[in-house]
């Protein structure tokens, strides 16, 4: 799979919008089967990991299996809508969707309007409650990945000058970025950032300005890692994992516990011992740890596979966009989850340090869920006009 960089700026006809050409049938058919199959093994599995913490937090061993199944359901029908309209109706709604997600970033860190979770104010919650869900909460972070990308993709497929890129790509990741740091989430901010820098790369802009993007970007990082006490734990953890095994490592030496315990075959579905109360965050970062005690090596080996191929079948969507947009956007939300699902198992495996980020489709979530589940129909309208 090759992609070839534009370097001159293009004619009026050829930049001629491609949503007047008639699109195929039927979307990539592969892409959908694997993403709603995923998701319905991503519930089965935050019933099996959720059961002693529900029963015992709520009296109910169905709880969390409830609240999923319910935003698995409502993702995969926003996911269906959103496949049916043509992606370059969303041009429209990018800037209004940037500010949005600006606004409620701001909102989450004021008192009053952010829920705070172990000293982190991610949640915004609505004062809404209906049966099985009570209090919708949602993460604004999540929204303002796509509506970042929505408008890189929007305003990158124009052809900006230099200097525009320089100034308008550094002021959105810095005023998003850092507005998501403050909450604080290093996790979602080298995933956006690492997205965005994908996105320009697949667009017309010069390599030098890709690699001096990158090389600011990577130096910031390194800054907020070392500014914070608890990144920094996170770091020498990762570097001494056997170090403190009761303390900061204590986390990720479950993991390695639960994946190693596995074997091969695995202990069997539902047999997991480090799921109940040994492993921290067990239904969102470590839930692969428990597929790979249960379902063993060849069980892991075919979810990555899965995870792998959807993936490809992105980047294989903005190979064959029939526009620049299209392959921009398309480009862009597959480096969002190709990015969340390399931090997430790189940190099960101790390749890179805990982030505290969730399994795309699998893990327990309201907002990652819905915001993938939505990113995906996209992606298989985007798969229609392909040439």
């Amino acid at each position: 799979m090759k992609f070839k960089r534009a370097r001159t700026r293009k004619s009026k006809r050829e930049r001629r919008p491609a949503e007047k050409v008639l699109p195929r049938k039927m979307p990539d058919l592969l892409l959908a089967l694997l993403v709603v199959g995923l998701t319905v093994f991503g519930v089965a599995m935050v019933y099996d990991t959720s059961v002693v913490l529900a029963h015992d937090q709520f009296g109910d061993k169905y709880f969390f299996l409830k609240r999923q199944s319910i935003w698995a359901f409502l993702g995969l029908l926003g996911g269906s809508i959103v496949s049916l309209i043509n992606y370059h109706h969303w041009q429209k709604l990018a800037k209004i969707g940037l500010v949005v997600s600006v606004i409620l970033l701001i909102l989450v860190l004021l008192p009053g309007f952010g829920s705070e979770i172990y000293g982190a104010k991610r949640r915004l919650a609505l004062p809404i409650n209906v049966p099985f869900v009570e209090q919708i909460a949602f993460q604004p972070s999540e929204f303002a990945k796509l509506a970042v990308i929505l408008f890189l993709a929007t305003w990158l497929s124009t052809l900006p000058s230099v200097r525009e890129v320089f100034l308008i790509f550094f002021g959105i990741m810095g005023l998003v970025g850092g507005l998501i740091i403050l909450e604080p989430d290093l996790g979602t901010t080298l995933t956006l950032v690492g997205a965005g820098i994908i996105t320009l790369f697949l667009s017309p802009v010069s390599l030098w300005q890709i690699a001096v993007t990158g090389i600011s970007f990577a130096l910031a990082g390194v800054f907020f890692t070392f500014s914070s006490e608890y990144r920094r734990d996170r770091l020498f953890s990762f570097l001494y994992p056997n170090v403190d095994r009761l303390g900061i490592s204590y986390h990720i030496n479950q993991v390695l516990i639960a994946l190693g315990s596995g074997g091969i075959l695995g202990l069997g579905l539902g047999y997991s011992r480090q799921k109940y109360q040994y492993l921290p965050e067990v239904m969102t970062d470590s839930i692969f740890a428990v597929i790979g005690e249960e379902l063993g090596f060849l069980g892991t080996l075919v979810i990555v596979c899965v995870l792998f191929v959807i993936v490809w079948r992105g980047f294989k969507c903005a190979e064959e966009a029939q526009d620049l947009y299209g392959r921009l956007l398309a480009g862009g939300i597959t480096a969002l989850v190709g990015l969340q699902i390399v931090l997430n198992l790189g940190s099960m495996v101790a390749l890179t340090p805990l982030t505290g980020m969730p399994l795309p489709f699998i893990s327990y979530g309201r907002s990652s869920l819905v915001i993938n589940l939505v990113e995906m129909g996209i992606l298989l309208n985007i798969s229609r006009y392909r040439n």
